[in-house]
């Protein structure tokens, strides 16, 4: 079980870290690091994105 989380939680940083790579360095044209501040807080979005159920999306918002 540990071992799955680890694997789960590395995917997730990796993603992470690419996305912020691809804003910073093709949308800016930057070639500042990547805050790993910036790296932790996008993981998380995605943790929360995947374990939230589909239809929450699609639910109208009034």
């Amino acid at each position: 079980m540990l071992l799955v989380i680890i694997c789960f939680l590395l995917i997730v940083f990796t993603l992470s870290y690419f996305i912020w790579w691809l804003i910073y360095r093709k949308l800016f044209k930057s070639k500042k690091k990547i805050s790993k501040f910036l790296v932790f807080l996008g993981s998380i979005g995605l943790i929360m994105f995947y374990y939230t159920p589909y239809s929450f999306y699609l639910e109208p918002s009034y």
